[in-house]
């Protein structure tokens, strides 16, 4: 390690990089992450993964603004990937799931990504 750290700090990011790069090549192989913009996609892997999501922590999670955040919930939810429905408990926050198609395609990249 370089006594200011800038070998490793180089490292690791060509590390991610290189994941990132190779993660883009496996998903361009699905007929579903086709019609998505990347951060659909991204988003659409992180609610199948993490479960039911609301705006707020969709926006802490990809470092965005709910607003931003608002306009990829909305394509995904007209390309029918997600759902809305109002929490239970505060009825002010919107949660986000998958639909069907939704967790068919989540299922099915989870599936591919294990072979």
């Amino acid at each position: 390690m370089a006594k200011d750290g800038k070998t490793d700090k180089l490292a690791i990011l060509e590390t991610v990089f290189d994941l990132l790069r190779s993660f883009t090549q496996f998903i361009s192989y699905s007929n579903e992450a086709a019609e998505l913009k990347t951060l659909e996609f991204y988003i659409l892997l992180y609610i199948g993964l993490k479960g039911l999501q609301n705006m707020y922590a969709l926006a802490k999670a990809y470092l965005m603004t709910k607003s931003n955040v608002t306009v990829l919930v909305d394509d995904l939810e007209n390309k029918s990937y997600f759902g809305r429905e109002r929490s239970d408990i505060d009825r002010r926050v919107t949660i986000i799931r998958l639909t069907r198609k939704g967790e068919a395609s989540s299922r099915s990249f989870r599936e591919a990504s294990r072979s």
